[in-house]
């Protein structure tokens, strides 16, 4: 129950689109990814879930593989031209290596295969999270490091101008002595 409610913490600026044709599955998934999650969006074939995704890119996509309209492998690929490091949770029925390959030749992070274990999902999505929440970590990092660094050449740079406006002010004071030395 701690990893729940640690993944709930965790979770709570990220936004999920989840994408599934069966409505009653699509009605407890969703119910329940709600309690998780601030922000979930709920398509019911993958042309709605493409469309959901331009619109608003979601931090993770949960979607089915076969589907009326547009198939999940279908979305999950035009999506991965736009995104290519979208993190995409696979759910379905069908345990075809078919699957599983294209699934991996498109990076998806995990396959839960239905009937939903929530227990398992909690496991991928905690992972999932996590991984997003270090990568948002690392981004804040670097945007912050560059800040630094820009300051740091700044302060150089100025340093830099007055130790050229000092060595001009001593040239200049030399040659002043210089001056009233020569007769």
């Amino acid at each position: 129950m701690s990893k729940l409610l640690e993944l709930k913490n965790l979770a709570k600026d990220l936004s999920v689109l989840y994408v599934e044709d069966e409505t009653d599955l699509r009605q407890s998934v969703a119910s329940y990814l709600k309690k998780i999650f601030d922000d979930v969006r709920v398509c019911v074939d993958g042309s709605d879930g493409l469309g959901a995704y331009k619109k608003q890119k979601p931090d993770i996509i949960i979607s089915d593989i076969l589907m009326p309209n547009m198939n999940g492998i279908e979305m999950l690929k035009l999506i991965k031209d736009i995104h290519p490091s979208q993190n995409i949770i696979i759910t379905s029925a069908y345990t075809e290596s078919e699957f599983f390959i294209d699934s991996l030749k498109l990076g998806v992070g995990s396959y839960i295969i239905l009937p939903i274990n929530y227990v398992q999902m909690v496991e991928v999505l905690y992972t999932m999270v996590l991984k997003i929440s270090q990568e948002k970590e690392l981004d804040l990092y670097h945007e912050n490091l560059g800040i630094v660094i820009q300051e740091k050449i700044k302060a150089y740079e100025s340093l830099e101008h007055a130790r050229a406006e000092d060595y001009e002010k001593v040239l200049l004071a030399l040659v002043q002595m210089i001056e009233q030395r020569d007769s």
